[in-house]
């Protein structure tokens, strides 16, 4: 800094949790990553009128064709579905830190489709998903009560379609940390409160410069 130097880091992305941050000097520009005021958003509507919005990254067609909601709940975790599952919009539970794992689970299963209830908040769960191969929807666990509680109501299986492609800008809870990224203070200097800024990073498209 005495010479006019700005010396800039990222806050790092390996080991979320408290006080893991890296790069947390004094004389370091610390940075960290959140989420935008944008939505890339997946539907899952229902004839008898429930509309629920979800967070996807699916680049597929909707589905045109109505299709049954299947909640098993001996097979409730999104882990335990297989090429065997029934045909419809399997409803699954995911797990915070391994989300994409069991997002790829879904694509090889070839699931017509899939609702996956977030452990804790899709706010923050959807920036741990960096591609998604199968039609998926990411929906909030109060969603997620509704839903099941419409399923378990209902007097016959009840059937439903899934729209994609749509974006929506102007999100209120925005801008929040993302998942992945640790938390201050910095464990050689906790006086000083880090990171110092954060740059808009979740709800990107990205561009391979490369293809």
């Amino acid at each position: 800094m005495e010479k006019g130097i700005l010396i800039s880091a990222a806050v790092g992305n390996l080991f979320p949790g408290i006080a893991a941050i890296a790069n947390g000097h004094p004389w370091v520009l610390t940075v960290t990553a959140s989420t935008t005021d944008r939505w890339f958003s997946g539907i899952l509507e229902q004839r008898e009128g429930l509309k629920i919005t979800g967070w996807t990254l699916y680049p597929g067609v909707p589905t045109t064709i109505s299709l049954p909601l299947v909640y098993n709940k001996n097979l409730k975790s999104c882990d335990e579905i297989s090429s065997e599952a029934p045909s419809g919009i399997i409803i699954c539970h995911g797990q915070k830190f391994d989300i994409q794992r069991q997002v790829d689970k879904l694509a090889r299963a070839k699931v017509k489709g899939s609702v996956i209830i977030a452990q804790t908040s899709a706010l923050l769960e959807m920036d741990l998903i960096k591609s998604m191969d199968c039609a998926c929807i990411l929906i909030e666990p109060s969603d997620a009560e509704i839903l099941l509680q419409h399923i378990e109501g209902s007097p016959s299986q009840p059937l439903a379609t899934m729209v994609f492609r749509e974006t929506y800008t102007g999100m209120k809870s925005t801008p929040t940390v993302a998942a992945y990224v640790p938390s201050g203070p910095f464990p050689n200097c906790a006086c000083i409160l880090k990171p110092d800024v954060m740059a808009p990073l979740i709800g990107l498209k990205k561009t391979d410069i490369t293809r």
